[in-house]
């Protein structure tokens, strides 16, 4: 822990040992704190808030873990009572907001009980959009408008709570990600004047591209999720940003598609030059086909033999990343179909320095990608 940072959980009951932490924490850094991280699951969390009435925080993480169900009026209490107020307390202070849940608990009561905070710049929430886990997203809704002016980053993604036994199909929560995406989509003031979104693709593309155009000017940082695009998709995402020729544009590029051409590298290569990382998830058929192809040599398949007259001397891509069918960002684990690719990639971008961020060893180049390059 460093000296401005604090961070404790609670999937358990509060120890105390936890709790004494907690206080010893206050006592020592109570002006001085700025993060302040916490885990628990949300029948816990009335406990531990008793210990961190610190001040002046900046950031803000609450992690409400999994849980068997909490009865309704007590969550609500909980959420409206002792959560929200000491979220409300920080109002003045707090930048960044991180609220994820994987509890069974509905969200929406916490959510249209925060307030206003003036300096937030950064939003992170991670729920289950559905009528038992987020029933109203007009509380969330509200978050971004009454901030659109302020925030700079916005992060939204689907959580998991507990998976619903095989007799529970049939009774699954209806989706609310359709009524977040209408509300969303309606307000001008939504996801405007962004350098950072992370957004899972609204229910039509169409209202994401709607939102995009609103930092289409600002944008440096863009993660598409939970949705591959196709051809047309990919070249009417690109042309948001093909205004900005004096500048970067966006860095750091992180969506699925659901074929993988040749003629769609050349598309980022050429209207986004400025394009430093590029995430890329694809279809395991896509994956395996590429890769499988690769192993036989370079020139077994139109991509191939395309790929192999290509070169993008002019990209400053320096990391690339290819993922089968996992919207991930944060683990450079891969597999060896997407090692395969990564490489064959590697060679038509001469500055390319990092897969997922990791260093690209040259002399690990498989052999059986190109085999003609390499002497018998």
């Amino acid at each position: 822990m460093s000296r401005n940072t604090a961070s404790s959980g609670a999937t358990s009951p509060p120890t105390a040992d936890v709790l004494r932490f907690l206080c010893a924490a206050r006592a020592a850094f109570g002006v001085s704190l700025r993060k302040l991280t916490l885990h628990a699951q949300l029948h816990h969390f009335p406990a531990l808030l008793t210990t961190v009435d610190f001040e002046n925080l900046e950031e803000l993480e609450l992690y409400l873990d999994h849980d068997h169900g909490v009865d309704t009026d007590i969550a609500t209490d909980v959420l409206r009572q002792c959560i929200a107020p000491f979220v409300n307390h920080f109002r003045r202070s707090l930048a960044s907001l991180l609220i994820s849940s994987a509890s069974n608990a509905d969200m929406s009561p916490l959510l249209d009980a925060l307030h206003d905070f003036p300096r937030l710049r950064k939003l992170v929430g991670r729920f289950v959009f559905d009528s038992a886990h987020l029933s109203d997203p007009r509380g969330l809704v509200k978050l971004l408008q009454t901030h659109s002016d302020a925030f700079t980053r916005v992060e939204l993604r689907s959580s998991f709570a507990a998976t619903a036994s095989s007799e529970e199909e049939e009774q699954r929560p209806i989706s609310t990600w359709g009524v977040f995406s209408a509300a969303v989509v309606t307000d001008p003031r939504n996801f405007a004047n962004l350098t950072s979104l992370k957004l899972p693709g609204l229910t039509t593309f169409d209202g994401t591209l709607q939102c995009l155009r609103r930092s289409a000017d600002t944008l440096t940082s863009l993660h598409l999720t939970d949705h591959f695009l196709g051809t047309q998709e990919l070249a009417d995402l690109i042309r948001v940003f093909a205004h900005r020729p004096f500048d970067a544009g966006l860095q750091t590029l992180h969506v699925g598609l659901s074929i993988f051409t040749v003629e769609m590298l050349d598309l980022l290569a050429n209207q986004m030059s400025g394009l430093q990382s590029l995430n890329l998830v694809l279809t395991s058929r896509t994956v395996n086909e590429v890769s499988h192809h690769a192993w036989l040599g370079p020139r077994t398949t139109l991509f191939s033999r395309s790929l192999a007259d290509r070169s993008y001397p002019d990209w400053k891509l320096s990391n690339l990343g290819i993922w089968d069918r996992r919207f991930l960002e944060n683990t450079a684990y891969s597999t060896p179909e997407e090692v395969m690719l990564m490489q064959h990639i590697s060679r038509c971008i001469p500055g390319l320095q990092t897969f997922k961020g990791e260093p690209k060893n040259e002399g690990e180049t498989c052999r059986w990608c190109f085999p003609d390059s390499y002497p018998p």
